[in-house]
């Protein structure tokens, strides 16, 4: 976490059915926000009574959320932290170990851009809940438990 990476971003441009009509991927620096350390993941396992060498994938590391779900599915590992929605499109169960909080961040300077205007319009849209309910794993503020 708080470690700065190079990635690749997407940019959308979409309609207020929150369908994506225009994208482009662009070089960005990126902080996360949580990475569980081996010694918090060895903790969990302890704490449920699991030793870490009857775990099969214990030693892989995957860098997505995808990735853990994929190799689980593949039967290359019994298990893994991570999230509903990648859960779900590997059909696996899901047991949630904690809840996190993300913001949209803006300089305040391009809080009137109409992009900008356009995009939090969409976050706040019915079809745009619609879509993340159905994703899974995924609450608006007014649900959320912070």
């Amino acid at each position: 976490p708080d470690e700065e990476k190079l990635t690749f971003s997407v940019i959308f441009e979409m309609n207020d059915e929150a369908e994506v009509l225009r994208h482009r991927i662009l070089h960005t620096v990126i902080k996360s926000n949580r990475r569980y350390t081996y010694e918090e993941v060895q903790y969990l396992l302890e704490q449920n009574g699991i030793l870490p060498q009857d775990v099969n994938g214990y030693d892989n590391e995957e860098f997505t959320h995808t990735g853990v779900a994929a190799l689980i599915a593949a039967g290359n590992a019994d298990t893994g932290l991570g999230i509903l929605s990648a859960a779900k499109i590997y059909d696996l169960d899901f047991i949630p170990v904690c809840t996190e909080t993300y913001d949209f961040l803006v300089d305040a300077r391009y809080l009137d851009d109409p992009m900008v205007r356009a995009f939090f319009a969409v976050l706040r849209s019915d079809a745009c809940r619609a879509r993340l309910k159905k994703l899974g794993g995924y609450l608006p503020p007014e649900e959320t438990p912070c």
